[in-house]
């Protein structure tokens, strides 16, 4: 299995992620046009009015997790940036299988875990 390196899309690079035609976690193809994928995507929209939102070159989309120890704990915060500031608000991140996906929510977690162990 690859290894994966946060942040995986960050601020000048491609709003997508992997930028190659193969899943992240198990390097198989994934996206062909007949094939099936899972995808994570977010971002934000620009409001043009009641009705209507746009992409816009003003937004830039980001997705963290993070820990908070309380006021009263010996532990210190932990925070993995997963997504830095994306073109135009928006990201897709591309998996082949559930079991991919699966697995890559279990490396976010093992990351934090991680950065929360050494503080």
């Amino acid at each position: 299995m690859n290894k994966i390196k946060f942040p995986i899309i960050k601020k000048k690079g491609k709003s997508f992620y992997p930028t190659e035609n193969k899943c992240p976690i198990c390097n198989t193809d994934r996206t062909t046009l007949n094939s099936e994928f899972f995808v994570i995507n977010g971002g934000a929209l620009k409001i043009i009015d009641k009705d209507h939102s746009i992409m816009s070159k003003d937004m830039e989309g980001f997705l963290s997790v993070g820990y908070h120890a309380g006021e009263n704990s010996d532990e210190k915060d932990a925070h993995l940036n997963i997504v830095e500031y994306s073109q135009n608000g928006q990201f897709d991140i591309y998996f082949c299988s559930l079991e991919c996906l699966q697995t890559f929510f279990n490396r976010i977690v093992e990351e934090l875990r991680r950065k929360m162990e050494k503080k």
